[in-house]
């Protein structure tokens, strides 16, 4: 039986006042053009909401406050033996102005 590592992350939904939404376009090798959420892994003794607003805030240059929990997700990558297990939060954009970061995406409300 193979071992997967476990790990635990987070996304954003990330929403303005005016219903738009805060979206990133891939523009690296791996799967560029396509649209994405925020997020990734929580970091040791990191809480999940402490998480989601360091990932929006590196990976877009906004702060956000994080308010539900609007889907779970899983995703296999059976090649590292790796299983995300992960939470989707709705979150409300604070203040800041979207920005291409070192992440290669450009990111929107749309």
């Amino acid at each position: 039986m193979v071992q997967y590592e476990i790990r635990v992350g987070v996304g954003a939904i990330v929403k303005r006042s005016d219903g738009k939404l805060l979206l990133g376009k891939r523009n690296v090798v791996d799967n560029r053009g396509a649209w994405e959420l925020f997020g990734g892994l929580v970091g040791p003794n990191e809480t999940l909401e402490a998480a989601v607003i360091r990932q929006v805030r590196e990976e877009t240059g906004i702060e956000i406050k994080r308010l539900s929990i609007v889907a779970t997700y899983v995703r296999d990558f059976d090649r590292k033996h790796v299983k995300n297990v992960g939470l989707c939060y709705l979150c409300e954009y604070l203040s800041g102005e979207e920005h291409i970061t070192k992440f290669g995406r450009i990111n929107n409300f749309m």
